[in-house]
């Protein structure tokens, strides 16, 4: 067996992820023969059948499993080869420019950039946040390197690849009376307080209630996710917003997170321009972001 090449590897972990050849095409911006020409050829390298049907979607073999261990453990070598490797590049990028969320800023970004600081300690990281369009847009522009926002991106010009799935959450004063299932006829008649960046958020919101037939009108929307916490703990109303908006550990006793139901949820993703040209302190980057979602367990 003889593979010198990572993409195969990688398109056949998306198939798996995503159920779909397509899916998977979609992610790597090429054709869906060449994800099927890609698995073939990997399947001719390992000897055996990596993938079967369940259905219209694509499910792992028992050795497609096995490999999935494997590549797991490949990609985290190759990550960290990188990131010793770095230490004796003599052309290290001058500057990385990252586009993100509110959210994600305050709460996944400090971890992922004191890990890239180690690493290139002579490289300016300029951090921007916005909504996912405007990041989109700066993407497109050339102003920025890597955005890290909620998924679909449509743009031709642009590739994202999922990151993790980010569960959209209720969060209520431990006084509120809740029922057992948190649907949006239970929360029709409580005041809410909105986070004011989250626009794509927003938008999953609104349509939750609106598969309802009940319309989402919050009662305040706030700037600053700790004063939206503040003022939920004060009863000034529930909200709801993504884990990852959530600080890690234990909540005050004065508030309470409860799933939805049905249950909402986003995909937080990787977006850069289709054609950029090799960037080490991005691969950097991205190395210590994968690395902070596992550590995270997102």
């Amino acid at each position: 067996m003889e593979i010198t090449n990572l993409t195969p590897l990688r398109i056949f972990t998306d198939v798996i992820a995503t159920g779909s050849f397509t899916a998977a095409a979609e992610i790597h911006g090429v054709t869906q023969p060449a994800v099927s020409f890609h698995v073939r050829q990997l399947e001719q390298s390992v000897g055996t059948t990596l993938i079967a049907r369940e259905g219209k979607r694509a499910i792992a073999t028992a050795a497609g499993v096995e490999l999935l261990h494997h590549i797991a453990r490949i990609e985290h070598e190759v990550q960290a080869t990188i990131r010793d490797m770095a230490q004796f590049t003599a052309q290290e990028s001058t500057q990385l420019r990252i586009g993100t969320g509110s959210t994600a800023c305050a709460t996944l970004l400090p971890g992922v950039l004191r890990l890239v600081r180690r690493s290139l300690p002579r490289t300016h990281l300029a951090v921007v946040t916005g909504t996912s369009p405007e990041i989109t847009r700066k993407l497109v522009a050339n102003d920025l390197d890597i955005g890290v926002i909620t998924l679909p991106v449509r743009d031709r010009a642009l590739i994202s690849t999922p990151l993790f799935d980010d569960e959209i959450v209720l969060l209520a004063p431990a006084t509120m009376m809740l029922l057992d299932e948190i649907t949006p006829q239970s929360l029709q008649d409580h005041p809410s307080v909105m986070f004011e960046s989250a626009h794509i958020t927003r938008g999953l919101i609104a349509d939750w209630f609106a598969d309802a037939g009940l319309t989402f009108y919050p009662a305040m929307t706030v700037a600053n996710l700790e004063a939206l916490r503040e003022l939920v703990a004060l009863g000034m109303g529930y909200a709801i917003l993504s884990r990852l908006a959530l600080p890690q550990g234990t909540l005050s006793g004065d508030l309470v997170v409860r799933s939805l139901s049905p249950r909402l949820s986003r995909t937080i993703g990787l977006v850069t321009r289709r054609n950029q040209p090799g960037n080490h302190a991005a691969e950097i980057f991205i190395a210590a972001l994968r690395q902070e979602i596992q550590k995270r367990g997102a």
